[in-house]
């Protein structure tokens, strides 16, 4: 091979490796990935101010820890005693969605779950193993009480067309 022959093979060679670290995922730290659940999908929990929290973690993960801590004064403090927290000294259950305040198989937690104050900030941290993922949400208000045993409201009869 000639000097110029290996000169264009590695200017080729440092192209093709830096378009897989710029425009691949191989290089990239990997994250866990949560959205939140609407109200409505969610059922049972230990929370009683506001309707359940629930998160979707879009894979099922063998969670290590589990921590949900609210904003104070419009800032996040990550030292800050958590709401609801759990951990795991062994392998927790494989798991897709977590449920505010509900126990997942294989997690303790060293407290029970703090009732989500309607309208308060959170931040929802968790860990599998060197995956971690974050979601700041706000709790929904609570929906507004059926009274009871109230007969259903009847509709205004139409009056007729002269």
């Amino acid at each position: 091979m000639s000097r110029k022959e290996i000169m264009l093979l590695s200017m080729a060679l440092l192209l093709l490796a830096g378009y897989f670290y710029f425009f691949t995922d191989a290089f990239k730290r990997q994250s866990i990935l949560i959205r939140l659940a609407a109200p409505r999908q969610v059922t049972g929990s230990a929370n009683r101010g506001a309707p359940p929290a629930g998160f979707d973690l879009m894979m099922k993960y063998a969670l290590t820890s589990v921590k949900v801590v609210p904003w104070r004064d419009g800032a996040f403090n990550k030292f800050a005693a958590p709401s609801w927290s759990l951990t795991t000294k062994s392998n927790s259950t494989p798991t897709k969605v977590i449920i505010y305040g509900t126990p997942i198989p294989g997690m303790t937690a060293p407290a029970n779950a703090q009732p989500l104050v309607p309208g308060g900030q959170y931040r929802l941290m968790v860990e599998a193993g060197s995956l971690k993922g974050q979601l700041d949400f706000k709790a929904f208000a609570a929906p507004a009480a059926e009274p009871e045993n109230v007969p259903p409201p009847v509709p205004e009869p139409v009056p007729p067309a002269r």
